[in-house]
């Protein structure tokens, strides 16, 4: 905002307003001159510095003169070379719209009684508001390049509209906000553990900014979207929606009413590790089924056999159990948002995490074992069509062997026919004959074919056995396509 001539001060080369009843800015006062200025300040009600360059001693001065309690204060396009201290003051209004610092800035504990302006701030250190109230709504704009944003203990009585960018930190720990918040982010870590949004929030990062929510109260539905959630510990998320947001890392451990957490959009998890892995386990070579995994299951997989791959070295591991129960409750949650195929991922990691929990029963770990190798929980398709058809070779096999018998004549009445093997087994034409039972045997087709006892043993086996691995096959395609 540019100062009529007429209205700046007549020091060569400054473009600062004058004061009234003064020739000069505030900044070219005389010691006489500044004295007495002084000593009316704390009179008026609204003063106007534009463009003035304050000291921390001048500012100091004046925060003296009027026992830190100020009127309307315009420091717009002021400039500031030196750390602002203006803790335990109240105001009525400040505008810092345009204005420039140059070392750190602080209102701790300080009181806003009407409308904090920070907007288009240029500010080379850091800023720290910890323990301020506003007590009427504010919009706070800052541009941190590489510095710190702390804004903890305090208290917004009405709406806020806050915006952090560049900083590597901003925390807004512990700080309550009565109305409805709305904060934008684009800043290397962001923390909220512990404060209340008693009207709800729409926070909305850009980039890579990664979200701490550790114990944080949402009483009215609330956003998050875009950027990375770090943890859900002791949060209620009841009326939390994640949209776009990546939770690869985040912990949801500890955190309140999970399955009724509501994800819109791209919410990607981690992976488990890809390619084919070899150590000192059973089997000695393994590899991972690819599906959504918690960081909670990745930090107890490091601390197991076979742990190669699964990169997560924080300490607090917990047990399979309560890893189970975070992916139920993220099944209701994905069941819920109609995403039947991420469901079935934490299905998926749900039984796997009870075959490994030391208070599975011995065996019910043999079943869902079995449960795994067949049809990879009912999740897996190629794996119960691979035992479907390793099933048929099974049954081929042995019918070829000693389930068809040799060709012969009708036996005449009263006779007994005793059933033979043939000398020459393996023939084209036996195959033929076994495979076509063996296949019909899995889809309860009888093909009115003479049997040995062990051929017709051999059937019953793939009827008890076929049917069940079809279904399981038809079970994880739908699970795989369902919406």
């Amino acid at each position: 905002m540019s100062i009529e001539p007429d209205l700046t001060c007549i020091i060569a080369d400054c473009a600062a307003i004058r004061l009234d009843q003064f020739d000069r800015c505030l900044a070219h006062l005389g010691e006489t001159d500044l004295n007495e200025f002084l000593r009316k300040l704390e009179s008026r009600s609204y003063l106007e510095l534009r463009g003035t360059t304050i000291s921390s001693d001048l500012l100091n001065r004046m925060l003296e003169a009027v026992s830190r309690s100020a009127g309307q204060w315009n420091f717009d396009e002021c400039t500031f070379p030196e750390p602002v201290e203006l803790n335990d003051v109240t105001f009525t209004e400040l505008d810092l719209t345009n204005a420039v610092f140059h070392a750190d800035v602080r209102f701790s504990r300080s009181t806003f009684h009407g409308d904090l302006s920070i907007l288009a701030t240029e500010l080379h250190g850091h800023v720290r508001a910890d323990e301020a109230t506003f007590t009427v709504g504010c919009t706070l704009d800052f541009h941190l390049p590489g510095s710190m944003m702390e804004l903890s203990y305090s208290n917004f009585s009405a709406s806020s509209h806050i915006t952090v960018k560049g900083a590597r930190f901003a925390n807004l720990e512990s700080t309550v906000f009565q109305q409805r918040a709305q904060i934008r982010a684009e800043v290397g870590a962001l923390a909220l553990d512990g404060a209340r949004f008693e009207d709800g929030a729409t926070i909305v990062n850009r980039g890579n900014t990664r979200t701490s929510l550790h114990k944080v109260h949402f009483a009215s539905p609330s956003t998050l979207s875009g950027g990375r959630v770090s943890t859900l510990a002791e949060t209620d998320v009841s009326n939390l929606t994640l949209a776009e947001v990546d939770l690869g890392n985040c912990l949801f451990a500890a955190a309140h009413h999970l399955d009724e957490l509501r994800l819109e959009g791209h919410n990607p998890f981690s992976r488990p590790p890809s390619g084919v892995h070899s150590g000192w386990a059973w089997p000695p070579v393994w590899w991972w089924t690819s599906r959504r995994v918690v960081a909670e299951e990745r930090i107890w997989r490091r601390k197991q056999r076979k742990s190669a791959g699964w990169e997560d070295h924080r300490a607090d591991a917990v047990t399979p159990e309560r890893v189970s129960a975070l992916y139920r409750s993220l099944r209701k949650a994905f069941e819920d948002n109609k995403n039947e195929p991420g469901a079935g991922d934490f299905y998926y990691g749900e039984m796997e995490m009870r075959r490994h929990a030391p208070s599975t029963s011995r065996a019910e770990k043999v079943i869902l074992g079995l449960y795994w190798a067949i049809s990879g929980y009912g999740q897996r398709a190629s794996r119960a069509l691979a035992a479907v058809t390793l099933l048929v070779a099974v049954l081929t096999t042995s019918l070829i062997g000693w389930g068809v018998p040799e060709n012969a004549p009708t036996p005449a009445p009263g006779t007994v026919q005793v059933v033979q093997l043939p000398k020459d087994r393996w023939t084209g034409d036996r195959l033929n004959k076994s495979l076509r039972l063996a296949l019909g045997s899995v889809v309860f087709r009888d093909a009115d074919q003479k049997l040995t006892d062990a051929g017709a043993w051999t059937v019953m086996a793939g009827r008890a056995i076929g049917p069940v691995l079809l279904a399981l096959a038809a079970l994880a395609i739908r699970a795989r396509v369902k919406r």
